[in-house]
Order: C-alpha cells, then sequence, then structure tokens
C-alpha cells in the first residue's frame, strides 16, 4: 500500500470516506497530484496493471467524425454514403489506438489507496504523453473500486481498446456531424421510387445482400425505423448515382474549353451531372431538371 506524507493521507482519507459515505470531496486534490507526479510517479506506472488505454471518443468525433475531414482521406466517386462513413471511422479509431502517441489515448491508472482503517478506493488517473514535455497524469476521480472506474469513463463517452469492435454503426453514425457539401438527400418518395424500378432496384437489393441487410425489402419503406431508412436510404442513392441512366445530354463551353452535361434519372428522380462540378440535387422532374441546367449553365451551352 502507498504510504503518504501525513499531510496527504488527511487527503486520501477524506478521498475514502468521500466515496464509501457520501462526504463532500476534499478541496486539495491537486497537493495529491503533485506528489504523485513526482515522489509516487513509481506508484501511478504499477498501477497500469492491465495496460488498458482510451480513446475520448465524443471529443475524437468533433473533429474527425464529418465529411469534410473524410474527404481528406477519401475520394469517393459518388455521393457519400453512411457504409463509407462507418468504414472511415472504424479506420481512424483503429489509427488513433495503433499509433497514438500517447496524448490522443492516454493510458488508464486504476490507482489503490487507503486510508487510516485500512478502507479501501481507486483513484481513476489518465496520463498522457505530451511530447518532450513527457507524461503528465490527469484525475479523472476517486470510485469504490476499479470497475466503477472503468464505468465512469465509459459513461463519460471514453472508449477502450478492448471495446473498438463491438463499437456499432449507430453508435458511429448518432457521433457524426452530417454536413456535407457533396451529399444528395432523396426524399422518402423517390427512395421507393427507384426502389420500384427494376434495375436499380435489382442493384440495390444486390448491395444490401453484400450486407447482410436484406431485411430492409422486408418493410414497406414507409414504416422503416430511422435508421434502418437511413441506410436504406444511402444505398438508394449511391445505386441512383452511379447507375441512372442518360436521359438528356449537352456540351458547354467555359475558360477550360468544353465539357459535358447530362441529366440522369428516372421518372420522379433526376439529377445534373456537370464535369468539374458537384451533382445537383435532385429533382422530382425532368423539367426541372431542365431549368436547372438553363439556369446555371445556359450562356454556356454550344448548338
Amino acid at each position: 500500500m502507498i504510504k503518504f506524507p501525513p499531510n496527504l493521507q488527511k487527503i486520501v482519507d477524506e478521498l475514502v470516506r468521500h466515496v464509501h459515505e457520501g462526504s463532500p470531496a476534499p478541496k486539495r486534490v491537486e497537493d495529491l497530484m503533485e506528489w504523485l507526479e513526482v515522489d509516487g510517479w513509481d506508484y501511478v506506472l504499477s498501477a497500469w496493471d492491465d495496460e488498458q488505454i482510451v480513446l475520448n471518443l465524443k471529443d475524437f468525433a468533433g473533429y474527425e467524425f464529418n465529411d469534410a475531414a473524410l474527404l481528406l482521406y477519401e475520394d469517393p466517386e459518388g455521393s457519400i454514403t453512411n457504409k463509407l462513413r462507418i468504414s472511415y471511422a472504424r479506420d481512424r479509431i483503429a489509427y488513433a489506438f495503433e499509433d497514438s502517441d500517447g496524448d490522443t489515448c492516454p493510458s488508464v491508472h486504476a490507482l489503490k489507496i487507503e486510508d487510516s482503517s485500512t478502507r479501501n478506493a481507486v483513484m481513476g488517473i489518465l496520463v498522457e504523453i505530451h511530447g518532450q514535455g513527457g507524461p503528465v497524469p490527469y484525475y479523472f476521480g476517486t470510485f469504490v473500486d476499479r470497475d466503477r472506474f472503468y464505468k465512469g469513463l465509459k459513461t463519460t463517452g471514453y472508449l477502450f481498446r478492448d471495446d473498438e469492435e463491438s463499437l456499432t454503426e449507430e453508435e458511429i453514425l448518432k457521433l457524426w456531424e452530417t454536413k456535407s457539401a457533396r451529399n444528395q438527400e432523396l426524399t422518402i418518395d423517390q427512395v421507393a421510387m427507384i426502389l420500384a424500378d427494376k434495375h436499380l432496384g435489382d442493384c440495390v437489393r444486390s448491395n444490401l445482400k453484400d450486407l447482410n441487410r436484406e431485411d430492409l425489402f422486408e418493410k414497406s419503406v414507409y414504416d422503416l425505423s430511422e435508421i434502418d431508412l437511413e441506410t436504406l436510404h444511402d444505398e438508394v442513392l449511391e445505386v441512383w448515382t452511379d447507375f441512372s441512366p442518360v436521359v438528356m445530354e449537352y456540351v458547354a463551353e467555359q475558360d477550360k474549353g468544353p465539357f459535358p452535361i447530362s441529366i440522369h434519372g428516372i421518372e420522379g428522380a433526376y439529377f445534373v451531372v456537370a464535369s468539374e462540378y458537384p451533382n445537383s440535387e435532385p429533382f422530382d422532374s425532368l423539367s426541372d431538371a431542365e431549368k436547372y441546367v438553363e439556369k446555371n449553365y445556359g450562356r454556356f451551352l454550344l448548338d
């Protein structure tokens, strides 16, 4: 057991009493942490008994889980889908755990402490590595035991490396910031129309079979849950943008020379493709798509 200086043992006694009896938490924990960082550092290191590291997933998602960040690593030919978002997110999480320098993924130390009456508790400490500044410990809280400490980390958004594989697609998508300059949104009616098209519907079904999600065809699109509808929407969107037939073609010319413009789609769901420009939003009618071409490229069209 750790032999604390007498003035610090009083703080330890107050921490243990706080955990077991609910008494007020001591206000001088920083004095205890300062001692542990220097004279008690070996105790902190020995408390890393199972070599756990964690990722503050909520903070990490704040700057990694968005379409702009995804586009720095990926170059999708069509729209960004949830399937791509999930794959990218898992890759970034894996990279954070495997290649972390200790800042992104701190080590987890459950430091066992004992009051003057030999009653135990655990100080939860996270240790980050700050480059040349070396290891820096942070006090997370005091708990009855190590399991309560780990539970406290998980409930506040920390992901343990051992839990990486159990992170669900739904949990990833809830953390995602869906602000995308390249994303198109189909209405639920358009999703239904595209599924009703034999060629496009068969393509979607084939993709869902590969994902083991053929169950999405068992219900009407209007009866799906929000998460299932998002999954189906992204598969439909990907097929629609990749395989819709061309219904109108144009040639326009600007400073860089001639470039093609085309309208793709089926009845009730059309979009415009122009080389070097993002795809347009979906249109309900061919006439609306033609108006879009005229408005945005009319003065550049060649006869």
